[in-house]
């Protein structure tokens, strides 16, 4: 290949990354997050264990290789005060909705703690769940596009050496990014490559995950409907140009991301 050839090769690729009109993209979200919230993985590992008496023997379940949060309280909402790992035994000393006591004082979900006989099934959200566990009565049962009409123009999966866990959509600065189900505002705020994210909690069985926002119009804590405007579109982090990488999560923020496309039509 020659200088010229080169140069030119330079300028397209440059052009791609920065025109708003051709779409940008992330190229390094990098890793992000503290310990792995309840429950990090609400299918392939968890286990549904819920009307349990005081008393009762159990025993940490797989955790997908993260801990378990133990709370000073039944909610994620809570201080963490301790982390269990898996194989560790405890006892249950009193239950609230989804969330048991350990001896210790601690509070922890359910769906990582096995009992005698238990099988794997994916967790139901309870109705007695506490609201910072994902929007008792504002969730949905599918998802929707959070910027409608958006073209994907980087898919989930590997990408220059590592995976990218999510889809990026072309859409110019300022575009309004909506809740793609009904749930509660996560997290709201600066996330390191991701830039200004947005982390929407689904009833405790999702989490989507919005980035690279120019602006937040939802805060922390806020119940949103699916279609609610929760931010605006940007290139914050590390982003070659104007989109929306979005993200579907397993369980909480630190749990498995799935294709998009396998919830949604795009």
């Amino acid at each position: 290949m020659t200088p010229r050839t080169l140069i030119s090769a330079f300028i397209v690729f440059s052009l791609a990354g920065c025109d708003g009109t051709l779409g940008g993209g992330d190229w390094d979200e990098g890793d992000w997050g503290e310990a792995a919230e309840e429950p990090a993985d609400g299918s392939e590992y968890s286990m549904q264990v819920t009307g349990l008496p005081a008393g009762t023997k159990v025993k940490v379940c797989k955790t997908g290789g993260s801990s378990l949060n133990v709370r000073s309280g039944a909610g994620t909402g809570y201080k963490i005060v301790a982390q269990l790992e898996e194989g560790d035994d405890t006892t249950i000393l009193a239950s609230s909705g989804s969330w048991y006591k350990h001896e210790g004082g601690g509070w922890s979900y359910h769906a990582y703690l096995c009992a005698e006989g238990t099988t794997p099934s994916e967790p139901e959200p309870q109705p007695n769940d506490p609201p910072a566990e994902g929007g008792a009565g504002v969730c949905g049962t599918s998802f929707q596009h959070p910027v409608p009409g958006a073209p994907v123009t980087s898919n989930f999966g590997p990408r220059w050496g590592r995976m990218h866990s999510g889809i990026d959509l072309g859409v110019s600065t300022g575009t309004s990014v909506r809740a793609a189900m009904g749930g509660v505002v996560d997290f709201a705020g600066w996330a390191g490559g991701y830039g200004n994210v947005v982390d929407i909690v689904h009833c405790g069985k999702y989490t989507t995950r919005y980035a690279h926002l120019s602006s937040f119009v939802a805060k922390k804590g806020a119940k949103v409907a699916a279609g609610q405007v929760v931010a605006k579109s940007g290139s914050t982090g590390n982003s070659t140009g104007p989109h929306l990488h979005f993200e579907i999560r397993i369980g909480g923020p630190s749990g498995q991301a799935v294709n998009p496309k396998n919830h949604i039509s795009f």
